[in-house]
């Protein structure tokens, strides 16, 4: 078996088990800040690696990391910030 797809893409963290990527996703939307510090991500209370592994497929059927996801959504953002 394949030992990264076996990772949860969720930890403890501000007092509660959180899912990284509903996390990702409501602060995006809501516009609440993510800070990237050394190899985790921050989002509110919550700190996750960002080389946890998300269910989120590439082309190839690798799974993408949080913090790749981190990275596209930062920049759609800010993209769609400047039209």
């Amino acid at each position: 078996a394949d030992p990264t797809r076996s990772q949860p893409c969720s930890v403890r963290g501000g007092g509660k088990d959180m899912d990284a990527l509903n996390a990702l996703r409501e602060a995006t939307v809501s516009g609440a800040p993510v800070v990237e510090e050394g190899e985790e991500l921050i989002i509110g209370e919550a700190r996750f690696p960002v080389s946890l592994v998300t269910p989120v497929l590439t082309n190839d059927g690798s799974h993408y990391p949080l913090g790749s996801l981190f990275v596209t959504f930062k920049f759609a953002g800010e993209k769609n910030a400047t039209r």
